[in-house]
């Protein structure tokens, strides 16, 4: 939580989860978007455990990158190698978020840098496969367990609204919260 800016390092609360909403982009849209502040963690078949912040809300735009606060996102492997890689300012591709693309150009699904069909992290609108490629946007390697990865497990958390806005989150914040924050998919 270091990398993040001080006002997001707070308590986060889980609000997609694939394996309790399924694996259903209409689902994930409606859930993430206009939220703030996310981080994506996603478990391939393969047990790799690798992820992106995005500081943006996830917002459907008209296939392209967007990001106004982008040069704070950041993507990352957990599992079985860590590290973080932060944005390298040689582009500004850091969110994608499309749907409804009819066209076979532009995918339909999620993606963190890099380049239309290229991207650093990508995960499709069916949430069955992604791809991860070494680019230029975050200068990272893989993330996945490959270049092309199977999707076991997405999840989406967003730094809880009644924290942002002054509010106190039910359970506070304390020991409680921390460990629903460590359970997520490992």
């Amino acid at each position: 939580m270091a990398h993040l800016k001080l006002d997001c390092q707070e308590s986060w609360q889980e609000v997609y989860n694939s394996k309790k909403h399924g694996k259903a982009w209409p689902s994930f849209a409606a859930k993430v978007s206009g939220r703030g502040p996310t981080l994506v963690l996603i478990k391939d078949t393969a047990g790799h455990l690798f992820g992106g912040y995005a500081p943006d809300s996830w917002e459907k735009q008209k296939n392209s990158f967007y990001g106004d606060e982008g040069y704070s996102s950041f993507v990352f492997r957990l599992h079985p190698v860590t590290s973080i890689h932060k944005p390298t300012g040689l582009n500004t591709n850091f969110q994608y978020f499309a749907s409804g693309c009819t066209s076979g150009i532009n995918p339909n699904g999620a993606a963190f840098g890099g380049q239309i069909n290229a991207f650093a992290l990508f995960v499709d609108a069916a949430f069955e496969v992604g791809h991860s490629f070494a680019g230029p946007t975050y200068k990272n390697p893989v993330l996945a367990s490959g270049l092309r990865y199977e999707v076991d497990t997405i999840e989406c958390w967003a730094l809880d609204k009644r924290l942002r806005s002054g509010g106190r989150a039910a359970g506070g914040g304390g020991a409680g919260a921390a460990g629903a924050r460590r359970r997520a998919l490992w």
